[in-house]
């Protein structure tokens, strides 16, 4: 049997509690993994020696957080296989170890560069989903600046939960829905779009990965570098709100995160050029130095 076949016909139907998003990621996986070895992965290539050869290609071109989200992945998928008699062995702890994750700084837009990427979906022409897509984009990238949702669940977000002043979002990462109010700027945005003629707040009939790339064009139109996938931007965005929110209190942007913990949010999503907090320079007494010598030949 092959292990996209269990994934589909076995694993996702046997987890009603997956997300649509998840359960596409594993695919996604399988497939990579299929790619590595020149053929469809099958059930016998749940092993150590099969995974770690693929994972260690990975890394060559992808970060150790992406190599470690995929080992999780595989993992998942042959303990379920175990679990179920389809494979001769299990996993054992410590047969495909954990790479080490460097701490990056989380990089985040200013405002003014806010405003910027604003002005540039202003520019935006034609429709989306029915919705003039200017109008489309700036409600959106309003929305996310103010409540720093994850996209997907964003997209997934039904009229029926827009209040007029507040947006309750359900299905993100934690399973918990969020209430968020919403100022009136934002609300107008909403509004302009004519949200109650469709059960969407945003619909989008093309691929996520068309999301990205039309959101990275409208990123470099404003005149401001990006990555070329444009996958993180949406990300930036939620920095960009919660660097600002822990700015004037930690517990704000834990509570906007929906994070258990302020050290994930911290960890993640704080870019400490907006969240500056007290620094060594502003405290120590200032120093006399005398100017440097300056020794030629």
């Amino acid at each position: 049997m092959t292990l996209s076949a269990f994934l589909a016909t076995i694993y996702v139907p046997s987890r009603i509690e997956l997300s649509a998003g998840y359960a596409a990621n594993l695919a996604a996986v399988v497939k990579r993994l299929s790619g590595h070895l020149g053929r469809p992965a099958r059930m016998a290539d749940l092993n150590a020696a099969a995974i770690a050869g693929y994972l260690c290609e990975y890394r060559r071109q992808w970060s150790a957080v992406a190599t470690n989200d995929n080992r999780r992945m595989l993992l998942t998928l042959w303990r379920a296989a175990w679990d179920r008699m389809m494979v001769a062995e299990p996993p054992r702890p410590g047969s495909i170890r954990r790479l080490p994750e460097e701490w990056e700084v989380p990089e985040a837009w200013n405002v003014v560069e806010i405003a910027a990427i604003l002005e540039a979906a202003a520019e935006r022409s034609g429709d989306v989903g029915g919705v003039p897509a200017s109008l489309w984009w700036q409600s959106l990238l309003a929305a996310t600046y103010w409540t720093a949702c994850r996209i997907g669940a964003l997209l997934r977000s039904a009229t029926a939960n827009y209040r007029g002043d507040t947006l309750l979002v359900r299905g993100q990462k934690n399973r918990r829905s969020q209430l968020y109010v919403l100022p009136a700027s934002c609300c107008a945005a909403i509004d302009a779009t004519d949200p109650h003629s469709r059960q969407q707040l945003w619909p989008w009939p093309h691929s996520s990965r068309y999301l990205f790339r039309s959101f990275r064009r409208i990123v470099e139109r404003a005149g401001i570098p990006c990555p070329r996938t444009g996958l993180q931007l949406f990300h930036r965005l939620r920095r960009t709100s919660l660097s600002l929110c822990a700015a004037v209190d930690p517990a704000i942007a834990q509570r906007q995160a929906g994070h258990r913990n302020y050290a994930t949010t911290l960890r993640s999503y704080i870019d400490p050029r907006l969240a500056r907090g007290l620094t060594a320079a502003d405290v120590l007494p200032e120093l006399t130095l005398r100017s440097p010598i300056r020794i030629y030949g």
